[in-house]
């Protein structure tokens, strides 16, 4: 009956494992779908869409994980003790391909632009009427990479430096 306690889901503080997330739930690695077969409430056959803060949040005997988290127990058997990243920088996106494990340096390196940067382009800022500056964060420290006079040149700068200090991670421009 939906709503009622299935027996064998876990209670309240009991650790989470791959046996018990493939009892309570479905997941498509094609299309990102975590769907829910059992449910102490009446969600049963419903996608995991529950959002705090742009990301998927699943909430299991009363505590909240993140879905990807528990999509990568699902298929690998472990909680990963580092984050686990979006490839095409789309939190909503759960396929399996578009998740891999990554350091929270890893994972910062993969952002896009700040809603904050007025040039529109990552890792330049506008220096008068005709100069514009690169820089790049890496190991906690801010690495200047040079003024330009234009900002293609800025751009292609910080793309190269992105592309040696991230490698695979970086999010170029």
């Amino acid at each position: 009956m939906i709503g009622t306690p299935v027996p064998g889901l876990p209670a309240p503080g009991q650790t989470l494992t791959q046996e018990i997330v493939r009892r309570i739930f479905d997941y498509d690695p094609d299309t990102g779908a975590l769907v829910r077969r059992v449910s102490y409430e009446r969600h049963v056959g419903k996608r995991v869409d529950a959002q705090y803060r742009g990301r998927r949040r699943v909430l299991i005997a009363r505590k909240l994980y993140e879905v990807s988290r528990v999509i990568w127990l699902y298929v690998y058997g472990h909680f990963p003790d580092c984050d686990v990243d979006h490839i095409d920088r789309d939190p909503l996106n759960d396929r399996l391909d578009n998740l891999r494990l990554a350091s929270r340096a890893q994972n910062a390196s993969n952002r896009g632009l700040s809603k904050n940067n007025r040039s529109g382009i990552k890792g330049v800022r506008q220096r008068g009427p005709s100069r514009w500056v690169a820089g790049i964060g890496f190991e906690n420290r801010w690495i200047h990479l040079g003024s330009f006079r234009t900002a293609e040149a800025a751009r292609d700068a910080y793309n190269a430096a992105a592309l040696k200090l991230h490698g695979q991670f970086a999010c170029l421009n």
